[in-house]
């Protein structure tokens, strides 16, 4: 193999992506002048994330999902987090 054949964008040489888990992440809404909300986002990350990670993904999601009017990580409280399963 000569350094003409190799090719970064090749996937083959790509390191491998984290396999990411099925985290439920339980928080309810923050008060204030919206009908209030108590309930989970499931969502997928790495093992390794933080809290903080988790809870701001799950706001993302809520916020392109069902509130795409409370965006902000003020608007929402994290309650706990739960890994459900393993993704394939």
């Amino acid at each position: 193999m000569t350094d003409g054949d190799y090719d970064p964008d090749d996937d083959f040489f790509a390191p491998p992506e984290p396999r990411l888990l099925r985290w439920r992440v339980w928080l309810h809404s923050a008060p204030g002048m919206w009908a209030t909300y108590d309930g989970f986002v499931d969502i997928h990350a790495p093992r390794n994330s933080t809290r903080q990670e988790l809870f701001v993904a799950a706001v993302r999601e809520l916020a392109r999902t069902s509130f795409s009017d409370r965006p902000t990580l003020d608007s929402w409280r994290l309650d706990s987090l739960e890994c459900i399963e393993q993704q394939v």
